[in-house]
């Protein structure tokens, strides 16, 4: 894609969790999983109004790269369906490649 948002996501403690739900042996293996953020959140406010468009999240902790969702957007809710299919480790960091 030759136009996609890239926000940085700081918060670890989410994302990590989040991150070993959805993959298994370096692939996606439940793309119904989602973050949910609400009003309050800044990505919901970033992500406002780009529903089915594509977002790249970066976390230097354990990204290496960027890890690609889709955004799904409902009037009280922003959520983000992981869409990077494939990943490798690389010094204790998951770097996505597809």
């Amino acid at each position: 894609m030759k136009h996609e948002l890239k926000i940085e996501f700081k918060d670890t403690k989410t994302l990590l969790p989040f991150i070993e739900s959805c993959y298994g042996n370096g692939v996606l293996i439940d793309k119904t999983k989602k973050m949910t953020f609400d009003k309050t959140s800044h990505i919901y406010s970033l992500c406002k109004g780009l529903s089915n468009l594509a977002v790249r999240i970066w976390n230097d902790e354990i990204i290496d790269g960027t890890m690609r969702f889709i955004i799904d957007e409902e009037t009280e809710n922003i959520y983000l369906y992981p869409c990077s299919i494939i990943y490798e480790m690389d010094n204790n960091k998951y770097s996505f490649i597809i």
